[in-house]
């Protein structure tokens, strides 16, 4: 990678996103993470099309773009907390124009792999950013 793709060539704040439903089984987690950890509220919204969780950043949250981190049919930025914290944000075209599109958010490996958060179960059904609808 080189210099110019370390600094991005556009940074805006960002203060929500829409983000598609995800498996059921890290709610909690990801929950928890956005919510304790980056000061975040996350709230499922229903819609005619299946419903999406609101995600709200805190003030100073910005999203970055760099060169060479996008194809065709997906949009990859990232979204820097003011503490220095990022996730990167994946939006991505429908392949028919009969489906919606996507956007998601990737979680650090230790949330998703890690032990389930304290009073909840931790389930094996589904994989884990399958599309479901909210239950």
């Amino acid at each position: 990678m080189g210099q110019d793709q370390e600094r991005p060539l556009l940074s805006q704040p960002i203060r929500e996103v829409r983000m598609t439903v995800f498996d059921r089984q890290y709610r909690a987690r990801v929950r928890r993470y956005l919510e304790q950890e980056l000061h975040c509220s996350m709230t499922y919204m229903s819609s005619a099309g299946g419903g999406y969780y609101l995600i709200r950043f805190p003030e100073g949250t910005v999203e970055e773009t760099y060169a060479g981190r996008s194809t065709q049919w997906t949009h990859e930025t990232t979204i820097r907390f003011p503490d220095g914290t990022t996730l990167k944000k994946y939006s991505r075209a429908p392949l028919k124009d009969t489906q919606p599109s996507r956007v998601d958010l990737a979680f650090p490996e230790r949330l998703l792999d890690g032990p389930a958060p304290p009073g909840r179960q931790q389930t094996t059904k589904g994989m884990r950013n399958n599309g479901t609808t909210e239950a």
